[in-house]
């Protein structure tokens, strides 16, 4: 699926599950993907990591980790620019 406004075009990625995986925002000056990834195991289908980059390295201008506590509620995240 794909949209477009100022920014240029969105292409989206889903898993089965109808899971967002990918946005693609490719334009005449940026190129990037956002990628999501979510939890296999424990509260299946959560959020576990975001990344911000590009096809080649997806996680090359940001990735984030979302961390649950032991009774499935988020914790803390973890990322570049956030205190450890």
């Amino acid at each position: 699926m794909a949209t477009a406004d100022a920014v240029g075009t969105h292409t989206f990625a889903y898993y089965a599950e109808l899971q967002p995986t990918t946005e693609t925002i490719s334009s005449g000056i940026l190129s990037k993907v956002i990628t999501r990834r979510y939890a296999t195991s424990g509260v299946e289908g959560r959020y576990n990591e975001l990344w911000v980059g590009v096809t080649a390295d997806p996680d090359q201008d940001y990735d984030v980790d979302y961390i649950y506590d032991a009774k499935g509620r988020l914790e803390r995240l973890t990322g570049p620019g956030l205190p450890s």
